[in-house]
């Protein structure tokens, strides 16, 4: 059955949009594969042919029946107004008349008041697809009219399969190291780990070394974190510091250095407890690196380690050197002695 308005809520480059417009597309085809269009009560769903004058027309973006609003910029009642007047119009060519509102949080108050009006009352011919990043700003009266759909973050083995697809398809050279690095800063976003990939692929010629990818995001490499790490284990106050300071002075950015403390002493403990099966996405230069940690730092010291890096990220807001609140970590951890006791 098709519902007169549907709601994609969901983090940011996950592909609430994608799927908006490819909806309209199926919804519009005249020729739908595997299943046929009849009434709003009675639908077999199928897959756009993608040759019909319908979807050649979406494809070329001089569809007038796919209306695309930007709930960014265009969010005052006035707008709101103007697109209940579209409303009024039935489709030229398809069967449905689409409005796609992107950012639908951003309309002000009066907005979401005159859009409840049409939701309550849609025409036949007419489907809604708003989209949010922000669903707690949506006001329940507009959510409880829509068929809802909540996008998750993407896990990063998905977003390298991805990655490393369109890399083979461009002709683009990165290590599996390259690629998990890449897949890890997206934070779930598929469409921020083509960014980077894109900009990546811009500068090195298509060929994308680790380097070229610290370099670009900003991330130490993994023997430096290492070698931090390996220094605060075994009580080496000086050395940790000394390395913090080289990399504070190399324009490394210290919230990332914390972070990228912080995820190899995580993964360090999931193989601690768990074994090395409950870890599928180690490159395989991370994994050499965390099996030689994990002989000097066991789960508990590892657990200490990131409690009192979580500590100095939380508080690198308010301090007025960068490196202050790292330094201050180590100096605590070292005191303590974390180093793994030998047997």
């Amino acid at each position: 059955m098709i519902g007169h308005a549907y709601l994609f809520a969901g983090p940011r480059g996950t592909g609430k949009t994608t799927i908006a417009r490819l909806v309209a597309k199926a919804l519009n085809c005249q020729k739908i594969k595997n299943g046929e269009f009849q009434t709003r009560t009675s639908t077999v769903w199928g897959e756009p042919c993608a040759a019909c004058d319908a979807c050649i027309a979406f494809i070329n973006e001089q569809t007038i029946d796919v209306i695309e609003v930007d709930g960014a910029s265009t969010r005052g009642i006035d707008e709101i107004r103007e697109l209940k007047e579209h409303v009024r119009f039935g489709p030229s060519m398809g069967r449905y008349k689409v409005f796609i509102i992107d950012e639908v949080h951003m309309l002000t108050k009066e907005a979401f008041n005159a859009l409840l009006k049409t939701l309550e009352e849609p025409p036949p011919q007419v489907v809604f697809i708003l989209a949010t990043t922000e669903i707690t700003k949506v006001p329940q009266t507009i959510i409880s009219r829509t068929q809802r759909f909540d996008f998750r973050p993407l896990r990063i083995k998905d977003i390298s399969e991805q990655v490393k697809k369109i890399a083979n398809l461009e002709k683009i050279k990165l290590s599996d190291s390259a690629l998990l690095q890449i897949a890890h800063s997206a934070n779930g976003s598929l469409r921020d780990a083509l960014s980077v990939l894109e900009q990546l692929a811009s500068f090195s010629d298509n060929d994308v070394s680790d380097g070229d990818v610290t370099a670009l995001l900003g991330i130490p490499e993994l023997e430096r974190l290492n070698k931090i790490l390996f220094s605060i284990a075994s009580g080496d106050t000086k050395n940790a510091l000394v390395l913090i300071n080289s990399t504070y002075e190399e324009g490394y950015d210290m919230a990332t250095v914390i972070k990228g403390l912080i995820d190899l002493l995580r993964k360090l403990i999931f193989i601690e407890v768990g074994g090395e099966a409950s870890l599928i996405d180690l490159a395989e230069k991370e994994e050499e690196i965390i099996h030689s940690l994990s002989k000097v730092i066991d789960s508990s010291q590892a657990k200490e380690m990131l409690l009192r890096f979580v500590q100095a990220l939380s508080s690198m807001r308010y301090s007025a050197v960068a490196s202050l609140p790292l330094e201050l970590a180590i100096l605590d951890l070292t005191d303590k002695g974390t180093m793994k006791q030998e047997v």
